[in-house]
């Protein structure tokens, strides 16, 4: 053997030792915060580079501008989705169970896409101004969504670990520790944004018609942040476990059906300024969904493992 494939051996070895270090005996705090900070940090990135997008066109002044670049964000949702149902990495050995574990992510990101086009659709009838406020919320909203995601995709893999190696209370407990962290930024992003509503719209513009707009759809689109966040916890642990469905349930139930469908039955009873309260009422329903698949698995495991012993 040469040197070289020798020193890449034992740095591999070295390696596996350290994660599995991690996994199987690191304080569980400490190893979420091994895999989670990453993640994190990775999804920021992208939220500010999105933001500063809005923040330089909205120097301008321009409604139609701001919306217009609103109106490009399904193109970059539909990337970002692809990426999703790949981004595990690609084997043909593997390929099967590569698309099972990434169909809900794809799902999730593709379907908002199909979501945010329906509503925008329907918004514009209020005019650019609408558009533009909305696309401003989204924005500000995609930064406590990609922080959850963040703790989610860092929170798998340690799941996945602790359930295929019979450690129920470490992989339980690191659930919990994901759960309680993203629900208490969710709910700290949410209180910033109902009290200081108006101050982060004017951030991007400060045309007075789209301010009034953003900040109206701020106030109700960020009452849906504190219910997905634990949605996506739930998502989590079943593809942690390997199983397909319920995160796939969960993810029509979040973005892409549910909610399209009470933007229209909202639009008939109350009018297109109360369409977003579709958002948190699908939210809701999905959230209770998910408690309640969680629940029927928790009894299905307790079961399993009464009966081995």
């Amino acid at each position: 053997m040469r040197k070289s494939d020798k020193q890449q051996k034992e740095m591999e070895e070295d390696s596996a030792a350290r994660e599995e270090e991690i996994f199987a005996n690191a304080p569980v705090g400490k190893a979420l915060a091994s895999m989670i900070v990453p993640t994190i940090v990775s999804q920021v990135i992208i939220v500010i580079y999105n933001l500063a997008d809005t923040w330089f066109v909205g120097l301008t002044e321009n409604a139609n501008a701001v919306a217009a670049v609103s109106l490009c964000l399904p193109v970059y949702t539909i990337l970002s989705a692809i990426s999703n149902l790949f981004g595990i990495g690609g084997a043909g050995s593997l390929l099967y169970d590569i698309v099972k574990g990434g169909i809900p992510g794809f799902c999730m990101v593709a379907l908002a896409m199909f979501s945010n086009c329906f509503l925008n659709s329907i918004i514009s009838t209020l005019g650019s101004e609408a558009v533009a406020g909305i696309g401003i919320v989204r924005k500000i909203d995609q930064l406590a969504y990609a922080v959850n995601q963040g703790v989610t995709q860092g929170m798998l893999p340690l799941v996945a670990y602790c359930y295929s190696s019979g450690r129920r209370s470490r992989m339980w407990k690191a659930v919990g520790i994901s759960a309680v962290f993203s629900e208490g930024f969710s709910l700290i992003c949410m209180a910033v944004s109902l009290i200081f509503s108006n101050e982060l719209i004017t951030i991007f513009i400060r045309d007075p018609k789209t301010i009034y707009f953003g900040a109206e759809f701020l106030r109700i689109l960020c009452l849906a942040v504190p219910l997905y966040t634990l949605t996506f916890v739930i998502t989590a642990v079943f593809q942690a476990v390997g199983r397909g469905v319920e995160p796939f349930v969960l993810s029509v139930l979040h973005k892409g059906s549910l909610d399209i469908v009470l933007l229209f039955i909202l639009r008939l009873l109350a009018g297109v300024e109360r369409i977003l309260w579709a958002a948190p009422t699908a939210e809701m329903i999905a959230l209770i969904t998910g408690i309640i698949m969680l629940a029927a698995f928790w009894k299905k495991l307790n079961m399993k493992y009464a009966q081995v012993r």
